[in-house]
């Protein structure tokens, strides 16, 4: 009677394996909205913004790296608001350096320390606006060359396309550009 039941589990557990490993993946990547920062007509390049926003646990504040902001366009995308907060430090450290200062390796909450780091950086900011983003059906994708072909096993692919914004802090604007003025505007800082 054992040795039956054992012969059953082992053809299961053979059948499960079996079908796992012959399944395919279905997986998707949603395109992005990339939010590039300018104050005063000049694009921000250092981390002295911070951006509040919402995701699917609350509300987060975040590091603009570099100046630039990626939102996911998928199931949870929001238009905004976006809150952004110009801070009086020029290099608030991303949660991946954060987490290598001595304060980063002895925490035993990084999400929850790493949020404290961020609200002492956003005290005595020197502003915050509010911005939300247009839809993509109100604003469909400059750039619609069509996507790559997904990785290997993947079988979903790219759904729509990324979307560039260039975003005026000091009006609260956030206009769709092609990705080539993006790229224009960056080779001109890498000359300076």
């Amino acid at each position: 009677m054992n040795n039956i039941r054992r012969r059953q589990s082992v053809f299961t557990s053979l059948v499960i394996l079996i079908g796992m490993t012959a399944a395919i993946a279905h997986a998707v990547i949603f395109a992005s909205d990339a939010l590039y920062l300018y104050s005063g007509g000049m694009r921000i390049i250092d981390n002295s913004v911070l951006v509040l926003y919402t995701d699917p646990f609350g509300e987060s504040l975040g590091v603009c790296n570099k100046g630039a902001f990626w939102l996911r366009q998928g199931p949870t995308w929001k238009p905004g608001p976006c809150t952004f907060i110009l801070t009086i430090h020029r290099d608030i450290l991303t949660i991946e350096r954060w987490l290598q200062t001595p304060e980063g390796k002895a925490t035993e909450n990084s999400n929850q320390d790493y949020q404290g780091y961020l609200r002492s950086k956003a005290d005595n900011a020197r502003g915050r606006i509010s911005i939300t983003l247009p839809t993509v059906k109100e604003s469909p994708a400059l750039d619609r060359t069509s996507n790559r072909p997904p990785p290997r096993g993947i079988n979903g692919g790219k759904i729509g396309h990324n979307r560039y914004f260039r975003v005026d802090l000091d009006h609260g604007t956030a206009t769709q550009i092609p990705r080539d003025h993006i790229e224009r505007d960056e080779k001109a800082l890498n000359k300076n």
